[in-house]
């Protein structure tokens, strides 16, 4: 699980926060105290308990974004091998599967990129 400053960042954006509903097992990062926990509180967690927390999701909930349940694994990995081939250049500094999936999740439901700082339209 990637909980660097720069994944953290970088899921710190409406797309990636926006309509998430915390459940238990959700990665967080809490900007008041710098800790980053895991949810351990029933189905979900209340709704006040994740304001102002940022959501650092799980590879496989990355991909659930972009690939119904049914979409088998193979197609997922060929769709991001090619993704990570064609943008290689674009994506100098990604560090880990999540960030990966993060920037094809980006790119495929929002056309954007990470500039160094933000995510910008293409």
């Amino acid at each position: 699980m990637d909980t660097s400053e720069q994944y953290t960042k970088k899921c710190d954006c409406p797309e990636i926060q926006e309509g998430h509903r915390w459940r238990a097992g959700d990665y967080g990062y809490w900007p008041a105290n710098g800790d980053i926990n895991v949810m351990y509180c029933g189905e979900y967690m209340p709704e006040e308990l994740g304001e102002g927390h940022i959501w650092l999701p799980l590879q496989h909930q990355l991909q659930e974004m972009v690939y119904p349940l049914s979409r088998d694994i193979q197609g997922q990995v060929w769709d991001l091998y090619a993704f990570a081939t064609e943008n290689r250049a674009k994506f100098p500094r990604v560090s880990s599967m999540e960030q990966l999936w993060l920037a094809f999740v980006m790119k495929e439901k929002y056309n954007k990129i990470w500039n160094g700082t933000e995510w910008v339209l293409v």
